[in-house]
């Protein structure tokens, strides 16, 4: 429970933030005792400007919160409208909130007014409204609104009802609650524009093409809020020729890459060009060719090679999936949708808290592929140590750290695991607020 009592909120700024932020809602720092955006901790456009819809793209996790915090201890907290946050669409009525017929969902108390908290399947956009003795705006796509313990510029507290914070109550559906409310006259739309992954011009490995957006499919994952991309579109990406020259980069392969022609093979001290990329006869995906082995393989088998260290070989469908969603996201070509984990402790050693982004990553591309995936995975200790780039025995000390607080449990015992790492524990996480 966020505390409420005015007294107390210089205390419980950051505790707030960081709530929201393990809730999956992305925030931006706003100015002490004001609605705008803080300037000095926002991060700069192209042009050198700051821009918290920078934060959009990419939310700040809870050690950015953290900073900002140390910077400026008063800040006031905003929170992002729209799929950044799972969905959220805050209804605000500005005038006529004491006749407002409220449904049961979470709702905050500003300084003259309510805002409403509510969760769409799909995108809503941010827009004003008018009719009858209700008068505010709709904040969805593209919007924020102040949020609790934050402080009114008139100095009221921004707090939530009484049992009615989130979690006292769910998100309402956000159809449901504007019929609920009565709001006789809006112009709440749907988004009309389709969601777009975009690859940013400061990615070292951003493709130099002019098609550098890709549209994925304008919904959400059921409870997630973040666009996913269909089987379909996956396999679009595997013919992308920009895709396939960004992982042969990442891999290290040197000099200019172009489907058909050699280039020097990363795995061999080459005197001349021993490798290619071409695109496949039936389904037109990008493939990689060694001239020395006379063997073909995906170009992201050519990337886990390089990255755990291993040896080249064909990857199984899951392990294809898995890495390749992971180059994706982490080169931000698309988007994966927020898994709320606990926060470890202060002191945590590092490699602890490498294993267990590790996993919390993982279960964030499963659900990537499969929105309906439970939060439950395969990790086994060979795994993890690909995954995460670290020791055995580093692995191995920090699952049992893990296991033992209860960030991570036992789920399930003895499902095959493909790719020859036999049967494998599957694993879950563990509770918001584990032992320690």
């Amino acid at each position: 429970m966020i505390p409420q009592n005015k007294t107390q909120v210089k205390n419980y700024l950051l505790e707030a933030a960081l709530e929201y932020v393990q809730k999956g809602w992305a925030v931006i720092p706003l100015a002490p005792k004001s609605k705008l955006p803080y300037a000095p901790l926002l991060p700069r456009n192209a042009e050198g400007k700051p821009s918290w819809k920078l934060l959009k793209d990419t939310p700040a996790d809870e050690e950015q919160v953290r900073s900002w915090y140390e910077a400026e201890p008063n800040l006031n907290i905003g929170i992002i409208t729209g799929w950044q946050s799972g969905g959220l669409v805050v209804i605000d009525i500005d005038e006529g909130s004491t006749k407002a017929n409220v449904p049961q969902t979470p709702v905050v108390w500003t300084g003259r007014g309510l805002h409403i908290y509510t969760v769409s399947p799909e995108p809503v956009n941010t827009t004003k409204y008018a009719g009858g003795v209700l008068k505010g705006e709709i904040r969805g796509e593209g919007g924020y609104v102040v949020a609790p313990p934050s402080i009114h510029p008139s100095g009221e507290v921004y707090r939530w009802a009484d049992f009615m914070d989130p979690d006292s109550l769910p998100l309402a559906d956000f159809q449901e609650a504007l019929t609920k409310v009565k709001i006789k006259t809006t112009k709440a739309k749907r988004y009309k524009q389709p969601l777009q992954a975009v690859i940013t011009d400061t990615d070292p490995l951003a493709p130099t093409q002019t098609d550098k957006v890709l549209s994925l499919s304008n919904k959400y994952t059921n409870t997630l809020g973040t666009p996913y991309p269909t089987p379909h579109e996956l396999e679009e990406w595997a013919k992308r020729e920009d895709v396939a020259i960004s992982i042969l980069q990442a891999s290290g392969v040197e000099g200019e890459i172009q489907v058909g022609k050699a280039f020097p093979c990363p795995f061999h001290a080459d005197t001349h060009p021993s490798a290619y990329l071409y695109k496949g006869n039936t389904d037109g995906k990008l493939l990689f060719h060694d001239f020395h082995t006379k063997q073909t393989f995906t170009p992201i088998a050519v990337y886990v090679a390089k990255r755990t260290g291993g040896d080249l070989r064909k990857l199984n469908k899951s392990e294809q999936a898995i890495w390749f969603l992971r180059f994706l996201v982490e080169q931000h070509f698309i988007k994966a949708p927020r898994v709320i984990a606990a926060t470890l402790p202060a002191g945590t050693p590092a490699s602890v808290k490498t294993v267990y982004r590790g996993f919390v990553q993982l279960l964030s591309l499963r659900k990537l592929y499969n929105p309906d995936q439970p939060e439950t995975a395969p990790y086994t200790r060979k795994f993890a140590q690909q995954w995460t780039g670290l020791s055995e025995r580093q692995v191995r000390t920090a699952l049992t750290w893990l296991f033992k607080t209860g960030y991570l449990v036992k789920v399930q015992k003895g499902e095959f695991v493909a790719g020859g790492q036999g049967r494998a524990t599957i694993v879950g996480l563990g509770s918001i607020n584990p032992k320690r």
